[in-house]
């Protein structure tokens, strides 16, 4: 049952591009969005497409962002900042 999906993705993708404005839509007929082209590309970047980076599943960002984003919050939490404090605050205590 996956395969039909995936399949559908990978070639359906094509007929859903925007040639001159660029950018993906979620019908052939309709004007591409950020919304669907972020998920789209997002979609292709999950199932390891050709030519982009790998994804992290939960948020739909790049692998090595994710890692210092999450490096970040474990040094910050290392150094008991509480979550959520901003630099601004951390610095004027």
């Amino acid at each position: 049952m996956v395969q039909p999906f995936i399949t559908n993705i990978t070639c359906g993708l094509p007929a859903r591009q925007d040639e001159d404005g660029g950018g993906i839509s979620d019908r052939p007929e309709d004007v591409a969005d950020v919304y669907h082209t972020f998920f789209g590309v997002a979609g292709l970047a999950l199932l390891a497409h050709a030519g982009l980076q790998a994804v992290d599943p939960t948020y739909a960002l790049p692998v090595d962002v994710m890692a210092a984003v999450r490096a970040r919050h474990a040094a910050r939490a290392a150094a008991g900042v509480p979550p959520g404090l901003s630099e601004e605050r951390v610095a004027a205590l």
